[in-house]
């Protein structure tokens, strides 16, 4: 059965940025950079919503963590390698993995878990969702994270590895275009439209 999935995010800015350790951050790229100063500037939490089963994360310290796993495992997946993809969240000593698999027009998701926080979380069945559906919720969020980061550090899309961010995730909606645009076709043909 194909589980419904969505994320959901919300910030609202800070009485006071979180202070940040300089060490750190002094050899970290510009995008790193970004997403940690949005994290200090605002609060957000964004929700992984799969049916019935809602898992919250804090921005800090998951997204910066986290951004840079979301390209290389949605082209994978859209590529349908088989292959085992993970996302690693590490709020606050949680340690839950995200175990991602392709299987046909769908992603079999099954999670790790470090911490009792989240002990509701089913552990052996995968839950199963749409990959079109996985994927375009990914970029949509990622995408709205970044246009945040760009509207609070001006300048910041001028960053190399941010352009190659980006360039990916326009990249993945365009295969993700392209593959319902099949699917529209194959149901045409089958339907005799």
């Amino acid at each position: 059965m194909i589980s419904e999935f969505r994320i959901t995010y919300s910030w609202r800015r800070r009485a006071e940025p979180c202070a940040s350790s300089r060490e750190y951050y002094l050899d970290a790229p510009p995008l790193q950079l970004g997403l940690g100063y949005f994290a200090r500037v605002f609060e957000g939490v964004f929700t992984l919503h799969f049916d019935n089963l809602s898992l919250d994360f804090d921005f800090d310290p998951d997204l910066t963590i986290l951004f840079f796993f979301i390209p290389g495992a949605l082209e994978k997946l859209l590529a349908r390698n088989e292959e085992q993809q993970d996302i690693y969240f590490c709020q606050h000593g949680t340690e839950v993995r995200l175990v991602l698999q392709a299987a046909g027009e769908a992603v079999a998701l099954r999670f790790k878990k470090g911490n009792s926080q989240f002990s509701h979380i089913p552990d052996e069945a995968p839950i199963f969702v749409s990959l079109v559906a996985f994927a375009s919720e990914w970029v949509g969020f990622a995408g709205a994270v970044l246009e945040a980061v760009r509207a609070l550090r001006p300048g910041f899309e001028g960053d190399q590895l941010n352009r190659e961010y980006e360039r990916r995730l326009l990249g993945i909606e365009s295969t993700l275009q392209r593959q319902e645009a099949c699917k529209r076709e194959e149901w045409a043909l089958v339907s005799g439209e």
